[in-house]
Parts: C-alpha cells; sequence; structure tokens
C-alpha cells in the first residue's frame, strides 16, 4: 500500500511540475514569398520576398509535443518582369499581397525530452529540430497591375479574376521544420521555415488569366524569441516553491522538492537538510 501511495504520489508530482512550465508567449520576425502562376519556378525570385511578424502562445503537451497558435502578417509581391521567359515577360502582370493569417500547429519535438534527463525534471539547455503542421485561415488583400497590351485580349478573364480576390478568404496547411535553440530555461530562439498550402489559385489575384487548373503556395521563414511562463522556482529543481517542501534545497518530485538521500521517497527532516538564503 505504501508503494502504491508514493507511486501515485510521484506521478501526480511529476505532472503538475511540468505543467506549470507549459506556456510560452513569443513573436517572430521573417520573411514571405509565394508560388503561383507570376512565379512558378521552386526556387523563388528575391525580388519577390518581403517581410513578415507575428506573435504566438504555445502550449506544452509533453516534452516531445506542442500545440501553437500563431498569428502571422505578411507581404509578398511578383512581377512578369522578374521572369526569365520572354513569354512571362511580354504578359506584363504584376501584384503584391498583404496577408493576415491565424493557424494552429502542432509541434513535434523528437528529442524534447532531453531537456529533462533526471526524475527531477530539472531542465538542460538543449539544441534540438522540431517539425511542424497544422491548419489556418488567411485574409489577403491583393492589388494587381495588368499590362496594356494584354487586357483587351483577356478583359473578360481580368475582370473575373478582380471579382474573386474582393475580400479573399482561404484555409491554408503550414508545415515545415526547425531548429530550437535554450537560451536559458526562461527563453528559447528558434529557426523555422516552410511551405503554406491555400486551396484557391488567387494569392497572385490571377486564375482564369493565367492557368486555373493549378492552385498557389506561400512561403514563411524566420526567427521566433519566446519567453517560457512557469511558476518560481528558487533551487531550479523543477518543483514551483509554492509546492517545494525545501524551497532553496534542489530534491526529488517523490520527497516533495527535499533530498532523497536514502532512495526512500520520503523528505529528509529538516534538521539534516542545510538552506542557503535567497
Amino acid at each position: 500500500m505504501r508503494s502504491y501511495l508514493l507511486i501515485v504520489f510521484w506521478l501526480t508530482s511529476a505532472f503538475t511540475s511540468f505543467a506549470q512550465i507549459k506556456w510560452e508567449l513569443g513573436g517572430q520576425i521573417g520573411g514571405t514569398t509565394y508560388q503561383g502562376d507570376l512565379m512558378p519556378g521552386v526556387v523563388p525570385e528575391m525580388e519577390s520576398i518581403d517581410i513578415a511578424y507575428g506573435i504566438f502562445v504555445r502550449h506544452h503537451l509533453s516534452p516531445t509535443f506542442a500545440l501553437r497558435a500563431n498569428a502571422l502578417l505578411g507581404n509578398w509581391r511578383s512581377s512578369n518582369a522578374y521572369a526569365l521567359d520572354p513569354n512571362r515577360q511580354l504578359r506584363d502582370f504584376s501584384f503584391s499581397n498583404r496577408l493576415k493569417e491565424g493557424s494552429l500547429l502542432l509541434e513535434w519535438d523528437p528529442w524534447g525530452k532531453r531537456r529533462y534527463i533526471d526524475r527531477p525534471y530539472r531542465f538542460q539547455r538543449r539544441i534540438t529540430p522540431f517539425a511542424y503542421l497544422g491548419i489556418g485561415t488567411g485574409f489577403y488583400q491583393i492589388n494587381n497591375k495588368y499590362g496594356s497590351e494584354n487586357q483587351e485580349r483577356v478583359l473578360a478573364l481580368i475582370e473575373a479574376d478582380q471579382a474573386a480576390i474582393a475580400d479573399l478568404v482561404s484555409l491554408a496547411i503550414p508545415a515545415g521544420l526547425g531548429l530550437k535553440i535554450d537560451l536559458s530555461k526562461r527563453s528559447t530562439l528558434s529557426f523555422e521555415g516552410g511551405p503554406h498550402y491555400g486551396f484557391n489559385d488567387l494569392f497572385d489575384g490571377v486564375s482564369q488569366s493565367g492557368q486555373p487548373t493549378t492552385n498557389d503556395w506561400y512561403w514563411h521563414a524566420g526567427t521566433t524569441l519566446s519567453i517560457r511562463i512557469g511558476k518560481k522556482d528558487s533551487d531550479g529543481d523543477g518543483i514551483p516553491d509554492k509546492e517545494d517542501a525545501c524551497r532553496m534545497v534542489a530534491g526529488s518530485l517523490s520527497a516533495r522538492g527535499c533530498p532523497d538521500r536514502d532512495g526512500t521517497g520520503w523528505k529528509m527532516p529538516k534538521m539534516f537538510v542545510r538552506t542557503y538564503p535567497a
């Protein structure tokens, strides 16, 4: 019975202690570009890349999985003038797009457990790769210019595209890879990037007047900085002061934050524990 109670207490304490550092707040800055009718190649033209920035909240489900609510503002642009193909240059279409996207991402950090290498869940700084996949909704403000030489020939198609891009809203599937660097127990720097698949062909404002059979993509890459939010832990043993019976001495979860020197799971009497001022 005693062993059973110790196991239940240890599991409950472990969950409670990890729960205190489940949340992160952060910001990001980087760039966006796109792939579509005006830029069909895999490698984006440098002229089409523009700044992007945003904020996010991350909720850790475990040391390896997390949910992230993301808000992103971005811009991209392209023009047939950037193209190497003379036929595309002759068409002389161009556009700019301002993006507002909200998304929910599932992050997988396969080596995230290495940050918590022992039973007290003491934090260790690590550099780990991660992947993410999610779903989002984007709001797009698109401005187009069409070459006068082509306007009469495809006027009806252009008008159809112009009507379709008014107040454009679309689902998107963001996915990507990244590298997470722990600056400290409280702060993390990350580098990430990947494609956002869109369910329409109008991110460049060109569909019927271009290639209406293929959907557009856009890409985002950048740097994030986040702060972990948790309760105060003076001795750094992973157990918040509010739940730590020995706040100034690192201990184990099974001993309620006190040293468990004999391995029984019971905390040491205070007369044997040397404490230090904060």
